[in-house]
């Protein structure tokens, strides 16, 4: 497993939040059957409801080369003003759908012809989403790809996507935070790393700060707001190596003023 796997199934979170919309489809290309949801209970404004499915697609000849699942909360009966949340999130189900089931059947089933290893291996393909903020202006949700290639483990990695509810808008980076202060802030995170790794709570790599800076360069930012702070969200092998898990580098509102410009009133 090398730190190139973190940028792969970092595409693969972005590519599920970020595409637009369309209808599920199976292998054949036609509509697929909607997916029931049932009722679930989070606390907050907004009332969801949860879709638990999981299909397992075999090739030709009957070795199975994908295993898909899904774990997804959307709005239920979302008003107008909304809906535009329950679009985002069945973009990201439809398009791991497509990933999972669709295109990595294929791949599989090409792989296991030409190498050996390959055989008799499933692809594993997962998604998840959490609600980390419920109210009835801002929403934050966070999604969790996994996917498993074979070896020892699979990856996952984490998303987190803020909505402004009356804007009807995803909350972007340059949303909460002054341009002008950014470096600043690169410095405070860095310094928040390194109290983690002295903690030994992570073990960070040597070059742990050319990342942060394609971060920064990239406008790859991975972060949610909390009533307290900020959260930023390091996956594997951004900064450490597996074996330092998905974390986040927590910041305090008092040790970012003059950095953030969003209105905090609005976190209730």
């Amino acid at each position: 497993m090398n730190r190139r796997i973190f940028s792969f199934i970092t595409m693969i979170v972005l590519s599920l939040v970020l595409v637009g919309c369309g209808a599920i489809k199976n292998v054949n290309n036609s509509t697929y059957a909607v997916f029931n949801y049932v009722d679930k209970e989070v606390e907050g404004s907004y009332d969801f409801e949860t879709c638990v499915y999981a299909e397992e697609m075999k090739d030709e000849e009957g070795t199975t080369r994908v295993n898909f699942y899904c774990d997804i909360d959307r709005i239920k009966n979302p008003s107008d003003e909304v809906k535009f949340v329950n679009k985002e999130i069945d973009a990201a189900l439809n398009a791991a759908y497509d990933l999972g089931i669709t295109t990595m059947k294929d791949d599989c089933t090409e792989l296991a012809k030409n190498n050996d290893y390959f055989k008799d291996m499933a692809y594993g393909s997962e998604i998840q989403n959490n609600v980390l903020y419920n109210s009835k202006d801002i929403l934050t949700i966070e999604f969790n790809a996994y996917e498993y290639w074979g070896g020892a483990h699979g990856t996952n990695a984490v998303y987190a996507l803020m909505f402004d509810i009356p804007n009807q808008k995803q909350i972007m980076f340059s949303d909460v935070f002054n341009e002008d202060k950014l470096d600043i802030l690169q410095e405070i995170i860095g310094a928040k790393l390194i109290e983690l790794n002295d903690a030994g709570e992570v073990d960070l790599f040597n070059d742990y700060y050319d990342s942060i800076d394609a971060v920064f360069n990239e406008n790859a930012y991975n972060f949610y707001l909390t009533k307290d702070g900020v959260s930023f969200i390091f996956n594997q092998y951004l900064v450490a190596p597996y074996a330092s898990g998905i974390f986040t580098v927590d910041i305090d509102f008092d040790e970012l003023e003059g950095i953030v410009k969003f209105d905090l009133s609005r976190l209730q």
